[in-house]
């Protein structure tokens, strides 16, 4: 099975959607543990 150009096209591009989604919570997740060790405990 071969994939055309578009389907390729587009199977290229969510995946490139997907991994930076991805890469951007791995690189947030660890700034917002920082953060949330400043935040005091509510009442």
């Amino acid at each position: 099975m071969r994939l055309d150009y578009t389907e390729l096209k587009a199977v290229v591009t969510v995946a490139i959607i997907m991994a930076s989604r991805l890469l951007g919570i791995f690189l947030i997740l660890p700034v917002f543990s920082v953060y949330a060790e400043s935040i005091p405990a509510p009442a």
